[in-house]
């Protein structure tokens, strides 16, 4: 059952094709919605749960302020320095050439506008300026040298082409060193090479472009738009500083070639220091989005029905209403939805919870969670329901896991799996005390209600039956057995045999079940063993075939590269049985 602001209703999910806009279908869709309220009948009304657009459209508006805030700090900067509006004006219209030959690029790679690519585009902001400003400089730098001989208005085609050629060679080598910086993360197989194709490749470009701008169209905007006399051009307060700047240079050099030793020693010292602090540094795979977007899980019990479910979540929502800063929440009980694919789980839930922008509130996401956290997990209010609250993961995105820390624990397929459970349990005791870990858990549960059977071996051999056979026909009772295919147009369908579920009642039903030996004497499930009532697996995991159970816990407030290294060490401390190993993430 699916409630919105617990309203109840329908989840639609809509998914793009691969190579369709995100921002496109989103307004594709927001249009035809209106369209359709009017048909739907009076009391019906569609509501937006949540949208990818919305995530990038604030997170490409951001980076678009700042390349926008960066630009202009650029033009001010060189303003500010070189003291003279025609030579900033040949500086900067250098800018918008070499972003119009990127954006040819862009469009021929097949590259759209999104958080990478602007990101790409105000990293190399940062330095496309730099070729204009060297060769610009250079030929005045020439012409001044050209005025001390006494030549006036000295801005000839020669001296540009000899101060062009002079630096740029260096700039080639500049340029192609600072590619090679990029290109290998490129040939980085996986998620990475996604993640910063488009910015290497695109940053690439621009300092390419810059480069040919700089050797092309900057010498001859210098000799269009810088006629003046360079000692004519008043010394602004930028190049005042710089002078200064110089003097104190040549000072502090002097200084240090009479003090050599004391100089490498505070070198060596503060390379020590570099990289003690390069150890204290966080590390996780990407940083936590701060998007208002909080998942709160429920498990109940095994055996729980999904009325039970929804009861314990409407205790969450309640509390949910009286959290601050909540825009809007999504509820779902007796299963879960992943992708394309609902999946039927009468005791497990979860609620979506959807803060308000961040410009609406003055608390970060993972801050939210620290502070009411432990109040949501309290509110399901039904006894040994598990309850956890954690940043919903990014979408779009493929993570390993759900969860920031997973210790995974290996024991051969033999080991019961209670006893693996108890390993597991045992674990997560240890680790529970680490700061920053919530919503700590063990992935399989142990306590489904069921009915088991105890087989005795000697009557069921006498009687010609052994476990395998006892447990096929046992299966075949319960769940049915696919008896033969139905071939229609190609097609196969499969024809299923079944018990009429009404005859299966419970405990004496199984007891009473016919089976047939392989001495062709009719005898009953309870001739040769008794059913039990009992609690089991819900499931049992395996890998590499071996049995797996893991311990997952929630990193919040605290540094998940940190938090996982203290991790690993708690649990390398923990004594395991012979044939058991763990590996923790």
């Amino acid at each position: 059952k699916t409630k919105l602001n617990s309203k109840e209703g329908v989840k639609l999910s809509i998914f793009k094709q691969v190579a369709a806009n995100t921002l496109d279908v989103e307004s594709a869709i927001r249009q035809r919605l209106k369209e359709i309220q009017p048909l739907l009948p009076a009391g019906i009304k569609i509501e937006e749960i949540y949208t990818q657009g919305s995530y990038i459209r604030e997170a490409t508006n951001g980076v678009r302020d700042a390349a926008l805030i960066a630009v202009l700090l650029v033009i001010f900067i060189t303003w500010f320095f070189l003291a003279d509006f025609r030579r900033t004006l040949v500086i900067v219209l250098s800018m918008p050439l070499s972003m119009l030959i990127t954006f040819f690029f862009m469009k021929l790679f097949g590259f759209s506008f999104n958080i990478f690519s602007l990101a790409g585009l105000i990293l190399a902001i940062t330095v496309i300026l730099d070729q204009s400003v060297i060769v610009l400089e250079n030929i005045v730098r020439h012409q001044e040298e050209e005025e001390k001989k006494g030549i006036k208005n000295s801005i000839i085609d020669s001296l540009i082409s000899l101060a062009t050629n002079e630096v740029s060679r260096a700039l080639f080598f500049a340029v192609m060193t600072f590619v090679a910086i990029f290109l290998p993360f490129l040939m980085v197989p996986g998620l990475a090479t996604l993640l910063f194709r488009e910015l290497i490749i695109i940053v690439s470009i621009a300092i390419a472009s810059s480069m040919l701008v700089a050797i092309t169209v900057t010498p001859l905007l210098a000799k269009l738009l810088n006629k003046k006399s360079a000692t004519e051009t008043n010394k602004g307060f930028g190049d005042r500083l710089l002078s200064a700047l110089r003097e104190n240079y040549n000072l502090t050099l002097v200084w240090a070639l009479k003090r050599k030793k004391k100089v490498i020693w505070l070198t060596a010292l503060l390379f020590a220091l570099g990289i003690l602090s390069f150890t204290y540094v966080g590390r996780e795979f990407l940083p936590k989005a701060d998007d208002g977007q909080i998942t709160v899980k429920v498990k109940m019990p095994s055996g729980a029905s999904m009325f039970e479910t929804e009861k314990a979540l409407k205790n969450i929502e309640k509390k949910v209403k009286e959290l601050p800063f909540v825009d809007r929440y999504f509820s779902l009980a007796g299963g879960r939805i992943w992708g394309l694919i609902t999946y039927e789980i009468a005791n497990e839930g979860e609620v979506d919870i959807y803060l308000v922008p961040r410009s609406k509130r003055n608390i970060d996401t993972d801050s939210y969670i620290l502070k009411y956290g432990q109040e949501l997990q309290k509110s399901a209010q039904y006894p040994g329901a598990r309850v956890k609250v954690f940043h919903t993961k990014m979408k779009g995105i493929r993570q390993e896991g759900d969860y920031d820390v997973e210790v995974e624990i290996y024991a051969p397929k033999t080991m019961d799996i209670n006893e693996l459970y108890s390993i597991a349990s045992k674990t997560l005791g240890e680790i529970k005390d680490i700061k920053g870990l919530s919503s700590l858990d063990v992935s399989i549960d142990v306590t489904k209600p069921e009915y088991q059977l105890i087989l005795n071996r000697a009557k069921a051999a006498d009687l010609g039956f052994n476990a395998a056979e006892a447990a096929d026909m046992l299966k075949t009772f319960v769940d049915g057995k696919v008896a033969t295919n139905y071939k229609d147009e190609g097609y196969y369908y499969p024809i299923r045999i079944v018990v009429d579920e009404n005859s299966i009642g419970g405990k004496e039903d199984i007891s009473n079940m016919p089976l047939l030996s392989m001495k062709n004497i009719p005898v009953y499930l309870r001739d040769i063993g008794k059913i039990i009532y009992g609690i089991g697996p819900v499931e049992i995991q395996r890998k590499d075939q071996l049995r797996l159970i893991k311990v997952t816990a929630s990193v919040v407030g605290e540094d998940v590269g940190k938090t996982t290294d203290l991790v690993y060490k708690k649990v390398a401390q923990i004594p395991f049985p012979p044939g058991v190993y763990v590996k923790a993430g």
